[in-house]
């Protein structure tokens, strides 16, 4: 067995959900029926310190946003900071206490790919392949924050060696001060285990929404190699709809607690490193690379939140579309009866939704323009500390 193999063995590359199942296993948020027998005890208490140095960090950035005397410095990147990992943590809570069902939900997404794998083999294998390697980059993406901010730290005490500047302001030990080193190792050890969860949150989701979205193109496939229904095809391919329909509505369910305060947390984890970043810029700060690269991850982070509804969104279009394409008017009253149940589903679409919140790229483009009416309100808060200049302009 090769160095590569064993990896792909080990992380479950080759399975359905697998390497999902092994970083949520990794992060702590199942600890209890997803970790083999043999390092479940490990897992449990490792959950317990991972969960309590998260707990930990958001506390150091709440005391922060009212002990500091820097508004739109420290204050802000506190507050950020805050707002990012409690919507987080929501979201890490969520998968620890209904570790059980989302395990029963992992188990009906393989049981119905096994079942796609006969006519789809090559189709199911890219996607899974695609979905792992996408995993990888968003995590590796988002992990690489740390060394961004530890590069433009030392960059910034080189050419203002005055004073000792820290990745991030906030959990500077009182022992740290007066040592980049100690204190950039003290920052370290408490920003990596929520940065991972971070990635692990985010890539949940999207490696949930593609393996349902290439259940359901796999359908509209064999929808579409169907030329003539004969038989029980109705009733076999209506069977296989309401497999679909009833995976995206548990995931729906799983997530809905979080998904209002989803919508108003992406404006806030947006708003603020874009005010900064434009900040920086226009004081010629050299934290700005630092700004843009945050605002950057979590850009791509919020776009792949509201890109997985979009998927399942467009998935469902395309199964209704193979349907009407099909000639299933020329079929028995009987038979007839379930492909138009399959067709009405036209008139409530499948969806990721909250009450009245859609996500998707449209609901994401009304987080985007939230954005801009908070960037104005800071800017007129800001406008005193520039002179009455309006902040940024």
């Amino acid at each position: 067995m090769t160095l590569k193999s064993y990896i792909k063995k080990t992380l479950k590359w080759e399975e359905p959900l697998g390497l999902t199942t092994m970083i949520a296993v990794i992060s702590g948020a199942w600890n209890t029926m997803a970790p083999p027998q043999s390092i479940q005890r490990f897992i449990y208490w490792q959950s317990w310190f991972q969960t309590s140095t998260y707990v930990l960090f958001m506390m150091s950035a709440g005391i922060n946003i009212f002990v500091s005397t820097d508004f739109f410095g420290e204050c802000l990147e506190s507050l950020h900071f805050l707002v990012t990992a409690f919507h987080v943590f929501i979201k890490y809570m969520t998968m620890r206490f209904r570790e059980r069902d989302f395990l029963e939900l992992f188990d009906d997404i393989k049981r119905v790919w096994s079942g796609y794998r006969i006519h789809n083999e090559k189709f199911l294998s890219s996607t899974l392949a695609s979905v792992n390697r996408t995993t990888v980059i968003i995590s590796v993406c988002i992990i690489n924050v740390m060394f961004v901010n530890i590069g433009a730290a030392v960059l910034k005490n080189i050419l203002e060696p005055d004073k000792i500047h820290f990745p991030i302001q906030i959990w500077i030990p009182s022992f740290c001060r007066d040592s980049f080193m100690y204190g950039t190792i003290a920052q370290v050890v408490l920003f990596s285990w929520p940065l991972f969860i971070v990635a692990q949150s985010t890539t949940f989701l999207n490696s949930i929404s593609v393996h349902v979205e290439a259940l359901g193109l796999s359908l509209a496939k064999d929808i579409g190699r169907q030329k003539v229904w004969k038989g029980d095809s109705a009733r076999r391919f209506y069977k296989k709809h309401q497999e679909v329909i009833s995976i995206v509505s548990r995931v729906n369910a799983l997530m809905a607690g979080n998904w209002g305060f989803e919508m108003l947390c992406s404006s806030l984890q947006l708003t603020l490193p874009a005010y900064r970043t434009l900040r920086a810029l226009k004081r010629n700060e050299i934290e700005v690379f630092n700004h843009a690269v945050i605002l950057s991850l979590n850009f791509m982070v919020i776009y792949i939140i509201f890109g997985s509804g979009n998927r399942i969104l467009s998935m469902g279009e395309e199964i209704n579309d193979r349907l009407y394409e099909s000639d299933w008017y020329k079929l028995p009253v009987k038979e007839k009866k379930n492909v138009l149940f399959m067709l009405f589903r036209a008139t409530k679409p499948v969806e990721y939704r909250y009450k009245m919140i859609h996500f998707d790229l449209p609901g994401f483009m009304k987080v985007v323009n939230t954005v801009f009416s908070y960037m104005a309100l800071l800017r007129f808060l800001d406008g005193g500390n520039d002179g009455g200049n309006g902040g940024l302009l």
